[in-house]
């Protein structure tokens, strides 16, 4: 007699969600210490020791930056905010393990590329780099890390400029999987 065929049941799927999206990671905001910073030259003196980034705090001096976050940021205005654009010198953050896609930070300064700038440095080499558009409003910007993911990296400022706009002034690094 005729063999029975046997009957397949699919049960019914979820439907596939997307998973949920990735935590932006806070590296720095300058508002406590977080990491371990170096600083050379004389346009970050102050900062580093005592109260961490108190060189960096509000508006001190006489330019009036717009749009930073909190009450502390990164500048190199050297010591107490005077004589702003004659300063030079370099920060350098200790090494941070690359999470994300991008690095967004808020930037303002002068625009001086290669000498008042920001800098991501992977193993030492400056693999991205960006510069203030000689304002005092800080814009958000940001690095592409997706070709860097799971190497640490490392910010650099760099302040080598001696007159107008000789400045650079930073804020709220985060890594984040958007660059806006």
């Amino acid at each position: 007699e005729g063999e029975l065929t046997p009957l397949t049941v699919n049960a019914p799927t979820e439907p596939q969600l997307p998973p949920p999206p990735l935590e932006d990671i806070l590296v720095e905001d300058f508002e406590e210490k977080r990491r371990d910073w170096t600083f050379q030259g004389t346009a970050f003196t102050g900062y580093g020791s005592g109260n961490y980034w108190h060189p960096g705090r509000s508006n001190h001096g006489p330019l009036r930056i717009q749009g930073f976050r909190g009450q502390m940021m990164l500048k190199s205005w050297g010591p107490h905010g005077r004589d702003i654009d004659i300063q030079i010198g370099r920060a350098i953050s200790a090494p941070f393990l690359i999470e994300r896609k991008f690095l967004r930070f808020l930037l303002s300064g002068g625009h001086y590329p290669g000498r008042a700038c920001v800098n991501l440095l992977v193993d030492g080499n400056a693999v991205a780099s960006i510069t203030g558009q000689n304002s005092h409003v800080m814009e958000s910007v940001a690095f592409d890390l997706s070709s860097h993911q799971g190497r640490e990296a490392q910010i650099e400022v760099v302040d080598r400029v001696v007159g107008p706009w000789g400045h650079v002034c930073m804020d709220m690094l985060i890594q984040t999987e958007n660059a806006d």
